[in-house]
């Protein structure tokens, strides 16, 4: 079953000449997919653990931007696991800050989160 959500609590620096280029923090306890009871249930310890994973990251190993389109392969640190994770974004400046988009699709068994398994 896929969930579709978001976080809304983050911040992260994408600069190029730097290592690592790209480094994108989330706090656990800001996912939201629109019902309550499931966002208390995947910020608990069946899940993103939260309380004591607070947060979620992306470190990257690689990044290249070509025009508007950003590949980066990294790592995911969630819920006390990491995993290898290539992602794919545009990047654009608005109102002077880069907005980066990106959609990434995470096998939560993966990083140990085996709730209904």
């Amino acid at each position: 079953m896929m969930v579709k959500g978001r976080f809304d609590r983050y911040e992260g620096t994408l600069d190029l000449e730097d290592d690592p280029a790209i480094e994108l923090k989330i706090e656990a306890a800001s996912l939201d997919t629109n019902n309550k009871k499931r966002d208390a249930h995947l910020r608990s310890a069946d899940f993103f653990d939260a309380e004591n994973h607070s947060q979620v990251r992306f470190v990257s190993e690689s990044a290249m931007l070509s025009g508007e389109h950003l590949r980066s392969r990294g790592r995911l640190y969630a819920a006390g696991q990491t995993m290898p994770l290539d992602l794919e974004a545009t990047v654009q400046r608005v109102d002077g800050e880069l907005q980066v988009d990106s959609t990434a699709y995470v096998d939560y068994y993966a990083l140990g989160m085996s709730h209904g398994r």
